[in-house]
C-alpha cells in the first residue's frame, strides 16, 4: 500500500514538474506602450489563456509541446507565435489598417413630452 501511495505521489509530482510556464509582455510594435487587456492562449488547447494586465505581462502554464500562442488585442492584428525558445517573450503587435466598407450606427434618442399649461387672466 506504500508502494502504491509513493507512485501515486511521483506521478503527480512528475506532472507538475513537466508544466511549461510561459511569461511575456504584450507591447505596441511602433511606441513600445504596454498593451492593457490583450488576449493569449494556445492555439492546440483554447480554453488555456490570458489577458494581459496593467503592465501588458501575462503567464500560461501548459504541459503541451511546442505550443502555439495566439495573440490579439482589438485594433491590432492577431500573431500566432511558434514554440518559444524562452520562457520570457516580448510580443510586439502591429495596428491593422483595415477599414470598414459598411457601418451601422444607431442612434438611440430619448425624447421627454412637455405639457404646455396656459394661464389666462380677466381684468
Amino acid at each position: 500500500m506504500k508502494k502504491f501511495i509513493l507512485l501515486l505521489i511521483q506521478i503527480l509530482l512528475l506532472n507538475i514538474l513537466s508544466a511549461k510556464n510561459i511569461n511575456g509582455i504584450i507591447v505596441d510594435a511602433t511606441t513600445g506602450e504596454a498593451l492593457i487587456g490583450a488576449s493569449i492562449y494556445i492555439k492546440q488547447s483554447p480554453k488555456t489563456g490570458s489577458t494581459t494586465g496593467l503592465d501588458g505581462k501575462f503567464k500560461l502554464s501548459t504541459d503541451i509541446e511546442n505550443p502555439i500562442l495566439v495573440c490579439s488585442y482589438l485594433g491590432y492584428e492577431t500573431q500566432e507565435i511558434k514554440s518559444p525558445a524562452t520562457d520570457f517573450l516580448t510580443i510586439k503587435m502591429v495596428e491593422t489598417t483595415y477599414i470598414s466598407k459598411k457601418s451601422l450606427i444607431i442612434f438611440y434618442k430619448k425624447q421627454r413630452l412637455l405639457q404646455n399649461i396656459d394661464a389666462a387672466s380677466v381684468i
